[in-house]
């Protein structure tokens, strides 16, 4: 799904992330510069440049990112070079910028560690003259070409309403969220309450930040199980996350059958959520 300008994805709450979208996602910035498509093969005096800016190295989305940009630039006879930050610290983000800005690439990729605190970077990189597409988290300002991403309230609405009905609309459930200055999370826990709200028979037993982190999640569930040890289904983001909480799950001895619903399931994840519920 491919979101341009001030729109955001169609059918929202039924993006299917693979690769071939972050290939989408690089051909729109290619396009946005007027390239031609099947054109001679690129040499590094003629190609354009186009910059991956993504906020971590780990992030198996934002390695789709990087993924499907080559894939992109490969087919559309561009070059693309990938700028990632050693840490999610605001000075080694907006550090990192000030070397893109020196590269000039033709146009740039940007994944936001934080939606706000990025927005003195786009208006460098504006006043560089270098075109900014938005993906992931969305920025909450400057001037961008572009955004890529989802409604996540709408996705994690559907999502959050078809665990609860594959738990037979009764039991407990937790939520793992994430950091609480990503829209992503604060729109997607906040869908995730509201559904809740329709299913009275449904308990929220927590709702606990695991900043989108394996060894966050892990420590999360531990104590959630400590707490509750009937837990019936979850609600969460990505695979790292489901495999820690699914194996906490198993050695504390709860059902195997218990539900997990799960946002940015990447290849590999139905292998590790299995026999947990998918959508």
């Amino acid at each position: 799904m491919l979101a341009t300008g001030s729109n955001v994805a169609e059918n929202p709450g039924r993006l299917v992330i693979n690769w071939s979208t972050f290939d989408a996602i690089s051909r729109c910035v290619v396009r946005s510069r007027g390239l031609a498509l099947n054109s001679a093969a690129p040499t590094a005096a003629s190609a354009e440049t186009i910059a991956t800016f993504t906020r971590n190295p780990s992030n198996p989305i934002l390695r789709g990112v990087r993924i499907g940009s080559e894939i992109a630039a490969k087919s559309l006879d561009a070059l693309v070079v990938h700028f990632i930050p050693r840490s999610e610290t605001p000075s080694d983000q907006l550090g990192l910028v000030d070397e893109v800005i020196r590269n000039k690439p033709d146009a740039i990729v940007l994944a936001p560690f934080d939606p706000s605190a990025m927005l003195p970077a786009v208006d460098k990189l504006n006043a560089a003259g270098i075109p900014v597409v938005n993906v992931n988290e969305r920025l909450s300002g400057g001037n961008t070409v572009a955004y890529v991403g989802t409604d996540d309230y709408e996705l994690a609405l559907a999502t959050a309403r078809y665990l609860i009905n594959a738990m037979e609309q009764r039991g407990n459930v937790v939520i793992l969220e994430g950091p609480e200055t990503l829209l992503t999370s604060v729109a997607r826990v906040k869908a995730y309450k509201d559904a809740l709200r329709e299913f009275p028979a449904v308990k929220l037993v927590a709702s606990k930040s695991a900043n989108y982190a394996r060894a966050s999640a892990a420590q999360e569930m531990k104590s959630l199980l400590r707490l509750y040890p009937q837990i019936d289904g979850g609600a969460g983001r990505q695979r790292p996350i489901i495999r820690t909480t699914r194996h906490r799950w198993s050695s504390a001895g709860v059902r195997q059958w218990t539900a997990w619903q799960v946002i940015d399931a990447i290849p590999g994840a139905p292998t590790v959520l299995k026999p947990a519920i998918v959508h």
